[in-house]
């Protein structure tokens, strides 16, 4: 499975305390081979800077991000510190409900979330989610269902999800993810992500789920001509 997404943050703090102008705009590339090897980049990143009433976007290098996942080891490209980071976790940790979404919950936080969700088959959902129909904000003819988490873990990432699935195909085409403590009116913060130019097997699969394809490991990254690499082993030594 392939896609590119574009993903627009809204941050009170850091921006616009009207909800209107992102803090943050990013855009990427999401691509998995299997359920436990993946790729998470951000090709581009822009901030917002509000002067004298006037929004100006420039680059921000040090928000692009690049996660990958290959079985039980995480990738990550720090770009502040010029760091590839291999992270090495126990073979029976890393798919637990403790460990994680993606065993980088406590790293990535709704990233993880929201790439998750591409995997999940509609029934699913309800397993930790109270699904609902919502009003359409725009004139197409796809199904938006707002998500409300059952489960604590999940409550402490996000308070709702709104996600805008396709009815010709049944693919995931945007998702509004709102903070724990969001409020429309004094704290509105969300980051909205759209999924564009998706592609799949030809035997297609049903629903939400990611259909591994593509050679094996592609999704793990190299190190950049002069960065550093760094390990942390987490496995128990014998």
């Amino acid at each position: 499975f392939r896609c590119k997404f574009r993903k627009w943050e809204y941050d009170p703090v850091f921006g616009s305390k009207d909800g209107k102008t992102p803090a943050r705009f990013s855009e990427g590339e999401y691509r998995t081979d299997s359920a436990d090897i993946w790729m998470y980049r951000v090709e581009r990143a822009l901030k917002s800077v509000i002067t004298h009433g006037k929004t100006e976007w420039i680059d921000s290098d040090s928000n692009r991000e690049y996660w990958a996942r290959n079985k039980t080891t995480f990738y990550e490209l720090d770009y502040r510190g010029k760091r590839l980071i291999e992270r090495r976790f126990p073979e029976d940790a890393v798919d637990t409900p403790v460990f994680g979404l993606f065993g980088l919950e406590f790293l990535v936080g709704n990233v993880a979330t929201c790439f998750e969700l591409l995997r999940l088959e509609p029934a699913g959902l309800q397993e930790r989610f109270w699904v609902r129909p919502v009003t359409a904000r725009d004139e197409s003819k796809d199904s938006w269902l707002e998500l409300v988490p059952k489960k604590p873990r999940d409550a402490r990432l996000f308070s709702s999800i709104i996600v805008v699935i396709s009815e010709s195909d049944s693919e995931l085409r945007a998702m509004d993810i709102r903070a724990s403590n969001y409020s429309a009116a004094t704290n509105p913060a969300h980051t909205e992500i759209e999924f564009v130019n998706h592609k799949n097997p030809a035997t297609r699969v049903p629903g939400m789920i990611i259909c591994g394809f593509g050679q094996y490991g592609s999704c793990v990254p190299s190190v950049p001509a002069g960065w550093k690499m760094v390990v942390e082993d987490y496995r128990v030594k014998k």
